[in-house]
């Protein structure tokens, strides 16, 4: 009796129509996962990218009146990660729909199509919080495309399923700072990219099927994602604190001395006649 493949021995996996082999999964790995990656990145970048740098007026005003930063960037991580997500799904569910559901085993959460959507929507959510820090970068509109552009690019050269950066220097330390970088880490790990492409010549220890290199990689993309949400997060309290010190530098009554920019120009005396007792002006 032919014994079932369980989730950490994939050696036994087999297509979508019942043969064995890695077919499929080549298909998947060529079609969806290594270009797909830059798609995943440009869709949850281009979600964000233009929305601080349009609402800045408005968020200036309302942060004027009591608006907290914190409360609004936190209610546009949650909308835009979730619109992210439903996108990651409609993507995943053509793809499965259109070359069929892989039959090996995932590595932690069971089913190795919903293992590889977690990986693909939390990339997707990463990349629209990346879209945040840019837009709220960026001093106006005209800026967008370019750091857009220059987001993708970097996310394909540093993600390693197109140009192998591991063991090679600078590369690979530059390749840490990317979300793509861990995103495709994950996804490769749950489909076991080393065994099933034999295109592959690198031998990456983060694209092992094991629990350690998926949660490992799946950490590190969680940990950018509040690295890079700090960073909005500083940046609107930033802006803020210029205008409150521009503000206090406008009005010296708040800080009891007299200010450069308030003080009243000096005005010269007329010329008095010859004879003539001087004027006193009124106080």
């Amino acid at each position: 009796m032919r014994a079932r493949a369980g989730p950490f021995k994939p050696t036994n996996c087999n297509t979508s129509d019942g043969s064995p082999g890695t077919g499929y999964l080549d298909r998947l790995i060529t079609q969806y996962v290594r270009p797909g990656k830059a798609k995943i990145v440009f869709m949850g970048t281009a979600l964000t990218i233009r929305d601080l740098v349009g609402e800045r007026l408005i968020f200036r005003r309302e942060q004027a009146v009591g608006l907290s930063p914190s409360a609004y960037l936190t209610a546009k991580i949650v909308v835009y990660s979730c619109i992210a997500a439903l996108q990651t799904a409609v993507l995943t569910a053509i793809v499965v729909i259109g070359k069929g559901a892989p039959t090996c085993g995932a590595v932690v959460l069971g089913n190795p199509v919903f293992e590889l959507y977690v990986t693909l929507a939390a990339t997707a959510a990463v990349a629209a919080v990346t879209g945040l820090v840019l837009s709220a970068a960026a001093r106006s509109h005209d800026q967008i495309l370019p750091m857009l552009v220059i987001t993708v690019m970097l996310s394909i050269v540093f993600s390693g399923g197109l140009i192998p950066v591991t063991r090679r220097v600078v590369l690979d330390q530059l390749s840490w700072l990317v979300p793509a970088r861990w995103g495709f880490a994950a996804s490769a790990s749950t489909i076991d990219l080393g065994r099933v492409d034999p295109t592959v010549r690198v031998n990456d220890p983060m694209w092992s099927h094991d629990l350690r290199s998926w949660l490992l990689a799946m950490g590190l993309l969680c940990a950018l994602g509040m690295v890079v949400a700090v960073v909005v997060r500083w940046r609107l309290r930033l802006a803020a604190l210029c205008r409150q010190i521009r503000r206090v530098a406008r009005e010296p009554e708040l800080t009891g001395r007299p200010s450069g920019r308030g003080r009243l120009p000096r005005c010269r005396a007329p010329a008095r006649r010859p004879g003539t007792a001087p004027r006193r002006h009124a106080r």
